[in-house]
């Protein structure tokens, strides 16, 4: 399943899990999906997810995100392959941390290019 991100775009019910815009995200996007059975996630970030602040939110929206995918789905060993921004895309970009379970962070410079992503998904 792949999702491509723009954080907070849509009104969306109020989250199960945390507060944020990468929650409404989910809700509007994947909620809808489940119950399913799914062999992996991803995400491909969007360049209005740190347009607003340059990426200083990006790490904890993406925390948020993950755990609303794991939490709904149930389990940690979904692989859920995401897309982070370099330094020429969101040059105060916070990095998440703690993202739980298989995941694989694939370092983008440009919003077109996916190559590494397809490469991870791969894998």
């Amino acid at each position: 399943w792949v999702c491509l991100g723009v954080w907070g775009q849509i009104p969306s019910p109020q989250p199960e899990v945390g507060d944020s815009k990468a929650t409404w995200t989910y809700n509007v996007y994947v909620d809808s999906f489940a119950p399913a059975a799914l062999s992996g996630v991803v995400f491909l970030s969007g360049e209005s997810m740190v347009s607003e602040d340059e990426g200083a939110n990006f790490g904890p929206e993406m925390v948020a995100l993950e755990k609303s995918f794991k939490s709904r789905f149930g389990r940690d060993d979904i692989p859920f392959i995401y897309t982070v921004p370099g330094p020429a895309l969101a040059p105060k970009l916070v990095k998440p941390k703690d993202i739980k379970g298989k995941n694989i962070a694939v370092g983008i410079d440009d919003w077109q290019n996916l190559d590494r992503v397809i490469e991870a998904a791969v894998k």
